[in-house]
């Protein structure tokens, strides 16, 4: 299996369609899963995501937690334990995560992520810029999320680049995968 695509929900059953629908328009040259993640939903996203699962039961798998039983403080504790759940399931030597509420334009996107990161071995990660739309039927285009110019396109960023302030929006990635081993993810964060 070559790629993941994990997208998580909590209460977002407006938006199913609009995400899955962008995943499944994606043009990818290889093998691939989408994982969905429901974060114990009230709306009716765990049923939607379910039609999905029985629909395409060879690509689809839906995954299901209740972070409730965590206590978290924030969405951000409840969507990060969501992908945790999710990435314990992933296949894909590629990965990426998208969030319930956001879309997919580019329909080449992972192709494209995928040879960059094929031709660089070394690379861990590729991203691209992201644009805040407002909803609307269309949503509406609002911004860009990094400026123009910030990053330049085709730039390699070190991790201290991107621990300075450079920012990915985590719906723009594509992660390699890679054994966590904690010796050399601390080394990694040690100052010079």
């Amino acid at each position: 299996m070559k790629l993941s695509i994990c997208a998580i929900f909590h209460n977002q059953a407006k938006y199913v369609d609009r995400c899955l629908d962008s995943i499944l328009a994606q043009r990818i040259p290889c093998d691939f899963e989408i994982l969905l993640g429901d974060d114990n939903s009230s709306d009716g996203t765990w049923e939607k995501l379910n039609e999905y699962g029985q629909k395409l039961p060879d690509l689809v798998s839906c995954y299901r937690i209740n972070t409730d039983d965590y206590h978290p403080v924030s969405k951000n504790h409840r969507s990060g334990l969501n992908r945790a759940n999710l990435y314990d399931h992933i296949k894909g030597t590629f990965f990426s995560f998208i969030d319930g509420d956001d879309f997919f334009l580019d329909a080449e996107r992972f192709a494209t992520q995928m040879a960059i990161l094929d031709e660089s071995p070394a690379c861990a990660i590729c991203a691209g810029n992201t644009a805040i739309y407002e909803d609307g039927d269309p949503p509406v285009f609002r911004k860009l999320m990094t400026a123009p110019g910030t990053i330049m396109d085709g730039a390699i960023l070190t991790a201290h680049d991107y621990l300075s302030g450079n920012f990915l929006h985590n719906s723009s990635m594509l992660i390699r995968k890679q054994p966590f081993d904690m010796d050399v993810l601390g080394a990694a964060f040690v100052a010079d």
